[in-house]
């Protein structure tokens, strides 16, 4: 009687090498395939971010009214406000109308801009969430005088024709870009590095 063959399973050094091959060339092109996609989110998010800030600062100078750029980074959302103010136009009153206004008033953790602000209709400039997987890095502003990272802040626009000197960092995990609002210009310049706190009163 003719006895079956066993058949011997395993693999040999070049069959191993082959695999390992194999894996680390789908483990790299899943790596790139994972950056082209939180890229495109980042880049999406901080162009988005950069047109409502123009949009804020057209409505300011061709209304008259005040306009601020809101920006929750817990909930990761932003949306554009029409603001009231006691002064029309200029700096924010409680920073630069009395110098002394802070050393009276201490801002409490997590107390809003002065102005009763309501949220502009318009579908071009609705409030919106930061795609998934991005979110705000933090907030600098003249205002402010110190790094954001939490609660809900703004970044304003005039209708003189100026707007509140920001720098919005927004992150990817991997990379953070910096959106920089200029004081004479109003518009969102979008940098894709991350400029450091110094860099703010330089520029």
């Amino acid at each position: 009687m003719k006895k079956r063959r066993s058949t011997q399973w395993g693999m040999t050094l070049m069959e191993t090498m082959v695999v390992l091959m194999v894996a680390g060339l789908l483990l790299a092109v899943l790596s790139v395939a994972l950056y082209d996609i939180f890229g495109a989110r980042l880049s999406q998010a901080t162009g988005q971010i950069s047109s409502v800030c123009r949009y804020g600062y057209d409505q300011a100078t061709l209304l008259g009214k005040i306009h601020r750029l809101a920006i929750d980074h817990d909930e990761g959302t932003y949306w554009l406000e029409e603001v009231d103010f006691p002064k029309e136009c200029g700096l924010v009153p409680d920073t630069q109308a009395d110098p002394d206004a802070k050393k009276e008033k201490p801002k409490e953790e997590g107390s809003e801009a002065p102005g009763t602000g309501k949220a502009v209709v318009d579908m071009s400039v609705k409030k919106e969430k930061l795609p998934n997987g991005i979110k705000f890095d933090g907030l600098l502003t003249n205002r402010l005088g110190e790094i954001v990272t939490e609660g809900v802040e703004y970044v304003h626009f005039f209708p003189d024709g100026t707007a509140e000197k920001a720098f919005l960092w927004v992150s990817d995990g991997q990379e953070i870009w910096t959106i920089e609002v200029k004081a004479l210009q109003g518009t969102g310049l979008v940098h894709k590095v991350n400029l450091e706190e110094r860099e703010f009163g330089k520029r």
